[in-house]
C-alpha cells in the first residue's frame, strides 16, 4: 500500500534512503564495469564532446529549474540522499559517455549544431545587434529620436495598467 510522504515514519524513510543509497552504487559500478575496454585515447575524445552536452544540460537547468527549487534540495535533503544523487549524476554521465562511443558520428553532428547556436548566438549579440543601431544612426543621421529606451521612463507603471484591465 502506497503511504503519502508526510505519514511515513522516521524510521521507514530512513531505510528507503538506505535502499537507494546502496541501488545508485550498484547502478554506479555496472556501469563502471563496461569502461575497461576504451584505452586513454578514446576517453579524451569523448571528454570533449561530453563537456559540450554538460555545458548545455547545465543551461536548460539554469532555466527550466527555479532557483528556489535548488536550495530546497541542498538545505533539506540529507546526506544519503545528496550522495545517491552524486552516483546517478556520475551513472548518467558514463552512460552518456558509452552512448557517445556507440554513435559517434550522431553525437558529433548534434554537439557541431549545439556549438554552431552557441557561436550564432554571440555573433548575434556582440556584432549584428549593434550594428543595427549604428546603420540606422549612419543613415537616418541626428534625427533619429525612436530610439528605445528600457531605462527611462514610459509613462506608465505595471500596478496601475494590471487594475485597468477590462475596464473603460
Amino acid at each position: 500500500m502506497i503511504e503519502k510522504v508526510g505519514a511515513i515514519s522516521f524510521r521507514k524513510r530512513r531505510t528507503f534512503q538506505r535502499y537507494y543509497l546502496l541501488f545508485s552504487v550498484i547502478g554506479l559500478l555496472y556501469v563502471f564495469r563496461h569502461m575497461a575496454d576504451l584505452d586513454l585515447g578514446d576517453w579524451l575524445r569523448i571528454g570533449v564532446v561530453s563537456i559540450i552536452y554538460l555545458a548545455t544540460i547545465a543551461l536548460l537547468l539554469k532555466w527550466f529549474v527555479r532557483r528556489e527549487t535548488v536550495w530546497k534540495f541542498v538545505y533539506l535533503t540529507s546526506r544519503k540522499v545528496k550522495l545517491s544523487f552524486i552516483c546517478n549524476y556520475l551513472c548518467c554521465l558514463t552512460l552518456l559517455q558509452l552512448a557517445v562511443v556507440e554513435w559517434w558520428s550522431q553525437f558529433m553532428g548534434l554537439a557541431a549544431l549545439v556549438v554552431m547556436t552557441y557561436c550564432g548566438a554571440w555573433v548575434f549579440c556582440q556584432l549584428f545587434w549593434p550594428m543595427s543601431g549604428t546603420v540606422k544612426f549612419t543613415f537616418l543621421g541626428d534625427e533619429v529620436t525612436d530610439l528605445f529606451d528600457s531605462m527611462s521612463y514610459q509613462g506608465r507603471s505595471g500596478r496601475q495598467d494590471g487594475n485597468n484591465w477590462g475596464r473603460k
